[in-house]
């Protein structure tokens, strides 16, 4: 019999987490796309137009990128994602104050994603995960099946 792979064995807090912080990330590439509309930036100086479209690209690029490798490696049954989805999720609701429909709808996306991610059923897939891994190294003994 063939090898699985960990995401066969995911739970659906898993999947539907990993899924919700990928459409997060979709959500704010679609916020993103205004900020290449140079004809917004008409009358400004071309200095300040450069560093404001720089600014933004920079920003949309860390928005878009951390919930993607979120989502990779909570697949892959790493642990930190937890973490890192979480204060991302924070941090995004915080610049919920006055923005776009599409990026509060990406930023409740994060934190649907980072919630479901914290439940026990996705918390013990890591744990699993991890302990799988260091097996696999030799670093620690495999657990054998209880006896009954």
């Amino acid at each position: 019999m063939g090898k699985k792979l960990l995401f066969d064995r995911a739970p659906v807090s898993v999947m539907a987490g990993a899924m919700a912080l990928i459409t997060s990330a979709g959500l704010f590439f679609i916020n993103a796309i205004p900020v290449f509309y140079l004809s917004q930036y008409a009358g400004y100086p071309l200095t300040a137009v450069i560093l404001t479209v720089i600014l933004f690209s920079v920003f949309s690029v860390v928005a878009i990128s951390v919930p993607l490798l979120c989502a990779f490696f909570v697949f892959r049954g790493h642990r930190w994602p937890l973490f890192v989805a979480t204060g991302f999720a924070i941090l995004t609701m915080m610049g919920v104050v006055d923005a776009t429909l599409t990026f509060i709808a990406g930023a409740v996306a994060a934190s649907v994603g980072a919630v479901l991610l914290w439940l026990p059923s996705a918390r013990e897939y890591g744990r699993a995960a991890q302990r799988e891994r260091r097996s696999r190294r030799g670093l620690i003994e495999p657990r054998r099946p209880a006896r009954r």
